[in-house]
């Protein structure tokens, strides 16, 4: 990344706030406010005051506790807002649509990012009776497959961030009365969970976390066998029981690793 000392900007403010933001999106660790103006060699006092104001606004996280930064969910939304301006969200649209002509339920399209699985896109089921979820929406359950088919192929360390955030997320969410009535969530994945979903390659609920709700999710791996997000279906538990399991893992296998050729051609 070259600095704002190294551009010589007409505005070094701004610069320095982008350095900061950018410096933080290209680690996956918390960063300390002191390693940050360190590493890019800010003056202590103008440094801290950026840091501040962009936590003020929501574009970094400070960490309970330590005070470690962390991208912030406004820095989060725009980059799901430029992601759906990208070509290759034009690229999975078919790929959705096709799944959802197959099995006329809704598929989802997942993506971890900055700590956090966002859902980027939908395409919606042509029943009359559907499951709706918005682009942009954060996954918090831990036993959503969405969940556990991306966190059970990452890192050990990784997978333990993940989880964690989403923890507090949830704790957070529950003291100000936001979670919803119907759906369950627990303090961690059902035991032997994730070993499960490794070794058989996706995972699936039927109205255990969210009442008469099915999914089935299957991971999108890079070339290192990491998650980078998960293709899904979901629809009314009546619908989409366990008997039509099979058929949609296949389809989504099949999705999954066209959207990783793609995600990896235009990455």
């Amino acid at each position: 990344m070259i600095s704002s000392k190294q551009r010589g900007s007409a505005a070094p403010a701004v610069d320095k706030a982008l350095d900061i933001l950018e410096y933080v999106a290209d680690h996956s660790d918390a960063l300390s406010g002191n390693a940050i103006i360190r590493d890019l060699g800010m003056p202590a006092a103008s440094g801290f005051r950026i840091i501040n104001a962009l936590a003020a606004r929501g574009y970094l996280r400070k960490e309970n506790g330590t005070g470690a930064l962390r991208l912030g969910i406004r820095a989060l939304k725009l980059g799901r807002r430029a992601y759906g301006a990208t070509e290759i969200r034009a690229f999975l649209a078919p790929l959705l649509a096709g799944i959802r002509d197959r099995t006329r339920e809704s598929v989802e399209l997942a993506w971890l990012a900055a700590g956090e699985i966002v859902i980027l896109d939908v395409a919606e089921s042509p029943e009359p009776i559907q499951l709706h979820r918005r682009v942009g929406t954060t996954i918090l359950g831990l036993t959503n497959p969405i969940t556990l088919a991306i966190a059970s192929f990452l890192p050990v360390a990784e997978r333990k961030r993940l989880l964690t955030a989403i923890r507090a997320q949830v704790r957070s969410r529950r003291k100000l009365g936001l979670l919803p009535d119907n759906v369950t969530f627990s303090a961690r994945p059902p035991a032997g969970a994730q070993a499960r979903v490794r070794a058989c390659g996706y995972a699936s609920d039927y109205g255990k976390q969210t009442r008469e709700i099915s999914r089935i999710a299957v991971p999108i791996l890079d070339g290192a066998r990491r998650a980078a997000g998960a293709l899904s279906v979901a629809g009314p538990r009546y619908r989409l029981g366990e008997a039509r399991e099979q058929q949609i893992v296949s389809l989504l296998r099949a999705g999954a690793n066209d959207a990783a050729a793609v995600a990896e051609k235009e990455s």
